[in-house]
């Protein structure tokens, strides 16, 4: 006696190889089906699409690209550096351009560029966060209120935004 699943199995393979010769024979003629349909029925006029020129689209330059794009002279005197950390873009002024060691006096040279920082920064929407640093000289009180003392004196340059 023969087991159930061996007439089963032999079941399967025979409709399987019953669909798969059907379907090639299908296939094949199929096309030339379509292309005898075609030729019944020609194509009396031909389809012509007219575009007419829309506006061009062009794509906004992003808030780091226009902040590295106006204060482009001051990146390339290395006065200042502009970079994206994260979701953060920050504009790194270097120490000796802004302050005398234990002074929060800004430097002469310094005002011109808070000027042009002033300017270019003004322009961007957006919050902005300064951070101050001091060196390690003198002690913790005296550091901490001289961190501050610039963060002072920068805050109506950006009060107007």
């Amino acid at each position: 006696m023969v087991p159930i699943w061996a007439i089963a199995g032999m079941a399967a393979a025979i409709l399987v190889g019953f669909f798969v010769t059907l379907s090639t024979l299908v296939n094949g003629e199929g096309s030339e089906v379509a292309t005898q349909l075609r030729e019944m029925h020609p194509t009396q006029f031909n389809v012509v699409l007219e575009r007419t020129a829309g506006p061009v689209f062009v794509a906004e330059s992003s808030q780091l690209e226009r902040i590295q794009e106006g204060l482009a002279l001051e990146i390339s005197a290395k006065q200042v550096e502009v970079g994206q950390q994260g979701e953060y873009i920050y504009v790194r002024v270097g120490n000796k351009l802004l302050f005398g060691v234990g002074s929060s006096r800004v430097s002469d040279e310094f005002v011109p560029l808070a000027a042009r920082l002033t300017e270019v920064l003004n322009e961007e929407p957006g919050p902005m966060l300064v951070i101050g640093h001091t060196d390690a000289q003198g002690s913790f009180a005296k550091n901490e209120a001289l961190s501050v003392a610039p963060l002072k004196l920068l805050q109506p340059c950006c009060a107007a935004r």
